[in-house]
């Protein structure tokens, strides 16, 4: 009997890794991709500090209670002094706006993103490129397209963008580190049909 649980949960554990890998192929990034909405993190609203939505789409705001226990962050006092200025996110605007389409291409070593309707980045693999004061560096990582960006004040942004296997969903994901804390924001996209693009 411990061996059949034992390996139940082998099977379970190859199953859930097989569908979250990545794939391997920086051309799966290539193509143009539409947020879904219900399964990805408003970073705007992140941003200001209020919850983004839960792993089962339901939307969670802080500021509350729930069955009297606290939801969200103690005081929006404090949840102000921490708020980042929109000059605090010179040079990664781009990663906390509301962006709703994503088209990437992929020439030689360059990916190039266009954000919504703009901007359009080009990143060169494992070269360091300045933007708005901030310095940037993009390189593959096992399947993953890594973007780290330091900020003039220091701060960190850390992007991934990868297409999972199974699904064939892109996700990309963003972390915003300062000295306060961070703020991290999934969002998944779906590919866009030939006809869109």
């Amino acid at each position: 009997m411990r061996k059949h649980v034992i390996t139940v949960a082998g099977l379970a554990f190859a199953a859930f890794v097989a569908h979250a890998a990545p794939t391997k192929n920086p051309s799966d990034l290539v193509g143009t991709w539409t947020l879904d909405e219900r399964a990805s993190d408003d970073p705007v609203r992140l941003l200001r500090g209020e919850r983004g939505r839960s792993r089962d789409g339901r939307v969670v705001f802080s500021g509350g209670s729930v069955f009297g226990v606290p939801v969200g962050p103690p005081s929006r006092s404090s949840e102000r002094r921490d708020e980042p200025e929109e000059g605090d996110l010179a040079g990664v605007e781009h990663v906390f706006e509301a962006t709703y389409r994503l088209v990437i291409r992929r020439e030689g070593d360059v990916t190039e993103i266009r954000y919504g309707v703009e901007p359009t980045i080009a990143y060169r693999d494992g070269v360091k490129m300045q933007r708005d004061g901030a310095d940037a560096r993009a390189e593959w990582q096992g399947g993953v397209f890594a973007v780290e960006h330091q900020l003039a004040d220091g701060s960190l942004v850390s992007e991934r963008y990868w297409v999972e296997a199974r699904s064939g969903e892109l996700r990309w994901t963003a972390e915003l580190t300062r000295r306060k804390g961070s703020i991290d924001v999934e969002r998944t996209f779906y590919r866009s049909p030939a006809a869109d693009q």
